[in-house]
């Protein structure tokens, strides 16, 4: 009786450790995603914010043009990324890569094009849910 006594007092602690641990690792996991800044509020707010700067682009603007109307908004220049023919802007990092990242495409230093995407999905064809449509202006901007 004492050893079936005992295997029950090794399983309750085992149990308890085993719950001890989840709700630890519960309290990490919204820690992290509150001090990232990944609140329905701050989404809310940077897709809000994303989607004026978009509504502002116009065929043609300029990289230097681009940055300004994304600082106006708040979006600050870390958060700007330069790579060859695009800029990146990216909102702050939400859990899940799902946060948005602007495209911005040019062409002899003129906008061509606006994208929405989110950061594990960057480069693919495949839009983030709720994001506004992609505009894709001509190429020759005299048009």
């Amino acid at each position: 009786m004492s050893k079936l006594s005992s295997v029950k007092n090794i399983t309750l602690i085992s149990i308890s450790a085993i719950v001890l641990v989840g709700i630890l690792c519960l309290i990490l996991v919204v820690s992290v995603r509150y001090m990232m800044g990944d609140t329905s509020e701050n989404r809310a707010l940077w897709r809000e914010r994303s989607i004026a700067i978009i509504s502002d682009m116009k065929p043609g603007l300029s990289r230097e043009q681009v940055i300004t109307i994304a600082q106006k908004y708040g979006s600050p220049k870390e958060r700007i990324d330069m790579r060859n023919s695009e800029m990146y802007l990216r909102t702050p990092l939400e859990f899940g890569a799902t946060n948005w990242v602007i495209r911005f495409g040019f062409s002899n230093n003129r906008l061509i094009y606006v994208k929405v995407r989110t950061e594990d999905n960057i480069g693919s064809e495949r839009k983030p849910k709720g994001e506004p449509e992609d505009i894709v202006y001509s190429l020759d901007i005299n048009e």
